[in-house]
């Protein structure tokens, strides 16, 4: 559906996704804060206790650890929205006012909504997949609300279908740039009347379906969500990486474009970012690896193996890319083709 939706172009997608976030993502946080502070002004019991030792993570105990893949991903991703930065009005004022109120609307409301799932659920009972609706339904059982647990159930998954259509479309503009420069074959170039690279999009929805398979290979549901949230956070870290090294080489070698946006600071600036970046970059690379053992994942060895080859299938193609690119700046080269013409 998703796909669908995203075939008809990117401002038909961009009104779905806002009315997602309106109703499926700020109702149901919005709700789910209110409940909470409620919760505490009536003086219910709290399964934490705010306390400085709680507070502060102990990073002895590496299940704190596994909170820095979830807390990665739910900031990965933002990145994307620069895919439309042609069409943006003034991008060099917008974006980065766009990227300061993300940031600050997802702290805020991943903080507090963490902090009411923790404060009313038992650690033991905390589900990732619908810890959220759990929430709900314990949290308006109380209230006696009980008829309002559908209808929040519902503004949720609207919510879940909003934010992955930037997930659905972003990356496939950027694999249509990469194919007009000569990565992919002209096959992934074809454009439909919306300006949609529509061969790219059903491939990746293909590809994605596949991917999904994945739940089948874990004996628990927790296992296989916490196994496809691992690898898509590993991937995108290594994509940081990148990112942060190249952002690092073009400062050096290029001259920034007056139009571009600018680090403040200067060369300071630049690399208190790009190594800060990189730090966390790397951080959670080496938690990935580990596997929880909070979840039914099937043994160590079996989780970092389908790990490792699930890493692997993902960065191999990229080898393909250059290949492919390669190969045809060789047989357009004019002695490939006075060869060509010869024969």
């Amino acid at each position: 559906m998703l796909t669908l939706v995203n075939i008809k172009g990117i401002r038909f997608s961009s009104k779905f996704t806002s009315f997602c976030a309106i109703t499926g993502l700020a109702i149901p946080m919005l709700a789910i804060i209110i409940l909470f502070i409620a919760w505490v002004v009536l003086g219910h019991p709290l399964q934490i206790q705010l306390t400085g030792d709680s507070l502060l993570p102990s990073f002895k105990q590496t299940d704190n650890w596994f909170a820095l893949t979830a807390i990665m991903l739910g900031f990965a991703g933002m990145e994307l929205a620069t895919v439309h930065i042609k069409d943006v009005h003034q991008p060099k004022k917008t974006f980065p006012k766009a990227l300061a109120i993300s940031c600050v609307f997802i702290l805020v409301t991943m903080t507090l909504g963490s902090l009411a799932i923790a404060s009313v659920l038992p650690y033991n009972q905390i589900n990732l997949v619908n810890g959220t609706v759990e929430t709900f339904t314990y949290f308006l059982s109380v209230y006696h609300l009980n008829w309002l647990s559908p209808i929040l159930t519902v503004l949720i998954i609207v919510g879940s279908l909003g934010g992955t259509i930037s997930w659905v479309i972003s990356p496939v503009k950027g694999l249509s740039q990469a194919a007009e420069q000569g990565f992919l074959p002209d096959f992934f170039c074809k454009k439909n009347k919306y300006g949609v690279s529509h061969h790219l999009l059903l491939t990746q929805a293909v590809l994605v379906s596949l991917v999904c398979l994945a739940f089948v290979l874990f004996p628990s549901v927790n296992g296989s969500y916490w196994f496809l949230t691992a690898l898509c956070t590993q991937l995108y870290m290594l994509m940081y990486v990148l990112m942060f090294l190249a952002a690092l080489r073009l400062r050096k070698h290029h001259t920034p474009s007056p139009q571009a946006f600018i680090i403040p600071g200067k060369k300071i600036g630049l690399w208190s970012v790009c190594l800060l970046g990189l730090g966390g970059c790397f951080a959670t690379l080496w938690v990935g690896f580990i596997p929880p053992k909070t979840f039914n994942i099937g043994g160590e060895a079996y989780y970092q193996l389908l790990f490792c080859s699930g890493m692997a299938a993902m960065i191999v193609p990229i080898l393909f890319f250059y290949w492919y690119r390669q190969r045809t700046i060789k047989l357009s080269s004019p002695a490939a083709l006075a060869i060509d013409n010869n024969s």
